[in-house]
């Protein structure tokens, strides 16, 4: 074992309080020590990969450069110290000298348990041991039975449990071969209380369980192949566990389960070839083509991507295997994967109509709900060539939505495209210049006037010129609508038969609109908006 003398002035502080009191001088910190001994008035000569212990009285003379944990019975020269070559912890009574000494050999010994441990791994992996012969050897090192899981919770295999059957957790495992329901359901469901950057280690304490459990992630890059569970159940965790044990075994079973195709929670043919559009890595329509025919991926006419994520508060990649089950099992669809923190499906039915039924709908809008998620909606389409295409389309919902401030549960591109298509311009051009002048001379009147001239326009182009249906609207009279409109096109000059004049003011409602969501504080004086009242995509679109 090889550590720098300041991580073991570091690592001591986990083992007890009283390292963080002592005095410690470093005159070389970065020096290896790999050993300890005590001291001995009699001996001159001290190795510098050393950690001598020891009272003060027993050393005599300049401190040599080496690394020492003193006991200061009898004064010490504290500039000597400090000008010397030494590195020193100091502690003032005999209690805490033995308190730090303690710690001291516990944390070379388990350093040197670790060296073992890692030692043995390797000749595990390179002998191309099964994961079983790890799992053992873990269960050894641990000192406790241990799980290994797919990422869907569900039992690959096992040790040291032939002793704690009768713990009920452990005994539901062996028998179902899945870990309990309501523990799978906390999984999916409870916000992430775990260190995010700590790709390995989770601890959980859960009601529901005999023992307390420690469950390592085993993780290929950004991959979840599965989880390393070990039950306190053989010795007890307190008053120190060594998680370094556990991510070390959960880092070779990585490398063993990817070498021999660990577990997936669908077609791994088929996702791989739906990451590899993804990608961008199949673009040739021929060779698209002979991959359907190989995989017999038979699907209907008409094709949408689906994107679904967790809400912000309810994100955790542990929870996406489990997430994307259930949306396998909700779609009835083995075209499902899981792309960073997010699960994507192809779905496929004969009609757009039938895809997008109300009462479809409404079931997604429930299961969402009950799984913290949100869902968007590519538009429909036929060549699944075009896959990467309309993901794309998919995936712009959810920045397009966050900036137009929308926190619907289901976002449909229809609904989007054209706000898609502004903000895509906006980084070019002004948005502003899009506004039909004559819609600004109605601002202009409205700002000084007080009036609501312009809102009556959009609403009177909304409701495609109809005067009975817009005085309902806005809630005033036949006559004093139809004063106003006149007004306007005496202001403006506006000829309501010329369409192209009224597709620029209606996308002039859709700018405004847009930039009093991204610039609330600098965006044109209009009566407040009302996102409730955005258009939705036309439901009885003809297929």
């Amino acid at each position: 074992m090889e550590m720098t003398f300041s991580a073991v002035v570091s690592a001591l502080t986990e083992y007890t309080p009283v390292a963080s009191s002592a005095l410690v001088i470093h005159s070389n910190p970065s020096r290896v020590v790999s050993l300890y001994d005590y001291l001995d008035a009699t001996v001159e000569t001290h190795k510098e990969n050393y950690v001598y212990l020891g009272k003060a009285s027993s050393l005599q003379g300049p401190w040599p450069g080496s690394n020492f944990l003193v006991w200061e019975d009898a004064p010490l020269n504290r500039t000597e110290l400090a000008s010397g070559n030494a590195n020193v912890v100091l502690v003032s009574t005999e209690e805490e000298y033995i308190q730090l000494k303690h710690a001291l050999m516990t944390l070379f010994e388990d350093q040197n348990r670790l060296t073992t441990f890692n030692s043995q791994l390797l000749d595990l992996v390179q002998d191309g041991a099964k994961p079983q012969r790890i799992l053992d050897l873990a269960s050894v090192f641990l000192g406790n039975p241990v799980l290994l899981l797919d990422p869907l919770l569900s039992l690959l295999a096992s040790s040291g449990t032939s002793n704690v059957s009768n713990d009920s957790t452990v005994a539901y495992v062996l028998q179902n071969g899945i870990m309990p329901e309501s523990y799978i359901e906390e999984v999916l469901r409870e916000q992430d209380s775990g260190d995010s950057d700590d790709k390995v280690l989770v601890i959980w304490e859960k009601t529901f369980l005999d023992h307390r459990m420690v469950a390592g992630r085993i993780m290929l890059g950004d991959r979840l192949l599965g989880y390393l569970k070990v039950f306190e159940t053989g010795k007890p965790f307190a008053p120190y566990f060594d998680p370094e044990l556990l991510k070390l075994a959960c880092r070779y079973l990585a490398i063993r389960m990817n070498s021999t195709a660990g577990p997936t929670t669908g077609d791994p043919q088929i996702e791989s070839f739906l990451l590899g559009m993804i990608e961008h890595r199949f673009t040739d329509s021929e060779q698209i083509a002979r991959r359907v025919e190989q995989l017999g991926l038979e699907l209907r006419a008409r094709l949408v991507a689906i994107v679904v994520q967790f809400e912000e508060t309810f994100r955790n990649r542990d929870k996406l295997p489990l997430l994307k089950k259930r949306l396998q099992n909700y779609f009835n669809r083995n075209t499902a994967l899981i792309v960073g923190d997010q699960v994507v499906l192809l779905y496929d039915r004969d009609t757009w109509q039938e895809m997008f039924a109300p009462q479809r709908m409404a079931y997604m809008q429930r299961f969402l709900e009950e799984n913290h998620c949100r869902a968007a909606y590519s538009i429909p389409f036929r060549n699944i060539g075009d896959f990467y295409k309309y993901y794309m389309y998919a995936i712009s919902c959810f920045s397009v939505a966050e900036q137009c401030r929308i926190g619907d549960r289901i976002l449909l591109y229809e609904d989007f495209k054209i706000d898609h298509m502004l903000l895509q311009f906006s980084n070019v051009l002004n948005l502003s210049d899009l506004v039909h002048p004559a819609i600004i001379r109605l601002m202009e009147i409205d700002a000084d006037k007080g009036s609501d001239l312009t809102q009556t326009l959009f609403e009177f182009l909304r409701n495609r010129q109809d005067m009975t249906m817009t005085a309902k609207s806005v809630q005033i009279h036949y006559n004093s609508l139809k004063y106003r409109i006149n007004r306007i096109q005496e202001l403006t000059g506006i000829n309501f038969d010329d369409s192209e004049a009224v597709f620029k003011m209606l996308l002039s409602e859709k700018v405004l609109r847009l930039q009093a969501c991204l610039h609330p504080e600098e965006s044109r004086e209009l009566p407040p908006v009302d996102l409730s009242r955005r258009p939705k995509s036309d439901k009885h679109r003809q297929d």
